[in-house]
């Protein structure tokens, strides 16, 4: 029966669980727990089958065990990240491709793609790619370094996304009232960040994808 301590201890570890919280989902405390993964006590059947059914696996994967993912030890924790991230590149990649073709008729959109699409673009291709590497590697930082990161990123792209959503109203302002200089030019209002320069913009913000990832990622190899 050492195999049923060993495997509830991979079971757990796998889906990201630690000990409390697993004992919370059985109604049994974090020491019973350790009992069991320690060797100490062993669960008795009707134990077993709700472990089996916590972690929604057969009664014989917790007894006997399986050969482990090692190619994917963490899909499992990040199955669900990367498809609503894969779900969100491919919808702003088509907004993308829908303003590039209003490109030489109306210079709303591209403002518009260079200063929110492509910025949301880049931070989610980030924190998709960094969803597949934690897949295989566990790349948690500790509770403290999340918060701050958590908290920098957050600051961040309220004030890029509220200076970038009043900048885009400016923009439409000027142009439907056709307020332009000599030569045609719209008068366009200060802006941190050059919208010309959209390749810029993309490596700019796959800095706070990369760390607003790394902030929110709580999924730890316990």
């Amino acid at each position: 029966m050492n195999n049923v301590a060993k495997n509830i201890k991979r079971l757990r570890k796998s889906t990201g669980l630690s000990q409390d919280a697993l004992g919370e989902k059985l109604c049994v405390t974090r020491q019973a727990v350790s009992n069991w993964e320690t060797g100490r006590t062993q669960p008795d059947i009707d134990m077993l089958m709700q472990v089996a059914a916590a972690f929604n696996v057969s009664i014989n994967e917790v007894v006997y065990g399986s050969k482990p993912n090692t190619s994917l030890p963490y899909l499992r924790n990040y199955k669900a990240f990367l498809i609503v991230m894969g779900i969100i590149v491919i919808a702003l990649a088509v907004i993308h491709l829908l303003l590039e073709k209003q490109r030489l008729l109306n210079p709303m959109p591209i403002k518009f793609d260079a200063t929110i699409i492509i910025p949301l673009l880049s931070m989610s291709l980030t924190a998709l790619l960094l969803g597949f590497v934690a897949t295989v590697k566990n790349i948690t930082l500790p509770k403290s370094l999340r918060v701050s990161f958590i908290c920098i990123s957050t600051a961040f792209l309220v004030w890029y996304f509220i200076s970038a959503l009043d900048y885009n109203r400016s923009i439409l302002f000027l142009y439907t009232h056709r307020i332009k200089l000599f030569r045609g030019a719209y008068i366009e209002p200060l802006w941190p960040f050059s919208q010309t320069h959209r390749t810029l913009h993309a490596l700019i913000f796959t800095l706070p994808g990369a760390v607003g990832f790394l902030g929110w990622n709580n999924v730890k190899q316990v």
